[in-house]
């Protein structure tokens, strides 16, 4: 029995809502990193990017020609906002390796989470008409129904990065029953999804009701893994959460904050900024609603 790794330990819930806040901004990057790499691959040249709260992200890029979005190679393009946080969410709860304390544990169960449901289930609802997902569905003659797949995918790696999560409750209290781990998925999960729904409600305005329900898909799968219970403790012994820890998830959080609101903070009329690194062309994909700023602008 590990009281100090208890997640029912205030300090060890400030620093997991800390690495949740970190977490789901660093998701919005990575979507756009994720469409930026598919669509370099693809031939377009990558000029900026754009991180709205409430939108899907954009990487801004120069198209190749004025049919690109249509063409098998756009596929990455589409669907590259989506790869990349589902590489993350399957890849940090279990195998990117970290330190053996609480603090690690938390922030990768925590990346795990918000790749899943911040990449998966919440960003491919947040424009039923221009979103990345409702695009390639449509170019490629799909069914519109199968957009479900994305927040179904991202219940099953929200049912992996909650059982990651309920090792450390088995490791502080083994006996711990069903209300036990549906209180540690609420406090640490549920409670900082509806702080970021709150948080882009206030600044982007009011979320569509089919994205809460896409959102709500993985937060039932929490409540399974939760009802299931069975999860063995670590391996390895873990420290509790040390410090610097605190030092480094805040200096983290500070910066992907100023990322995002830089990248992507609300304007008037509905607009939203956007920053150029890059010189646009006839061919490229900045929205009527992104007011890009130069990142290097001539003098």
């Amino acid at each position: 029995m590990r009281r100090e790794l208890s997640p029912f330990l205030p300090r060890n819930i400030l620093i997991s809502w800390l690495f949740a806040a970190f977490s789901m901004l660093l998701t919005l990057l990575v979507a756009a990193v994720g469409q930026g790499i598919g669509a370099w691959l693809g031939g377009c040249s990558w000029i900026g990017i754009t991180l709205p709260l409430g939108r899907p992200v954009w990487a801004l890029v120069n198209e190749p020609s004025i049919h690109f979005a249509s063409l098998g190679a756009a596929d990455g393009y589409w669907l590259g906002s989506l790869a990349l946080p589902l590489l993350l969410a399957l890849l940090a709860p279990t195998f990117i390796p970290r330190a053996r304390t609480a603090g690690a544990e938390l922030l990768m169960v925590q990346l795990g989470w918000a790749s899943a449901v911040i990449g998966l289930a919440w960003m491919p609802f947040l424009d039923p008409s221009d979103g990345h997902l409702v695009h390639w569905l449509d170019f490629r003659r799909l069914a519109a129904f199968w957009i479900w797949a994305a927040p179904a995918a991202a219940a099953l790696l929200a049912f992996v990065a909650v059982r990651r999560l309920l090792k450390l409750l088995d490791t502080a209290s083994p006996h711990a029953g069903l209300a036990a781990r549906l209180a540690t998925v609420a406090l640490h999960f549920w409670l900082p999804t509806a702080g970021w729904i709150l948080l882009t409600s206030v600044l982007a305005g009011p979320v569509f009701p089919r994205v809460l329900a896409a959102v709500a898909i993985p937060c039932g799968a929490a409540a399974a893994a939760a009802f299931f219970g069975g999860v063995a403790p670590h391996f390895h012994a873990l420290g509790p959460v040390r410090a610097r820890t605190w030092v480094y998830g805040i200096a983290a959080t500070l910066v992907a904050g100023a990322l995002v609101w830089g990248s992507g903070r609300p304007l008037a009329n509905q607009r939203a900024a956007g920053v150029l690194w890059g010189r646009p062309l006839a061919t490229n994909n900045i929205r009527a609603w992104v007011v890009p700023r130069k990142l290097f602008p001539r003098r």
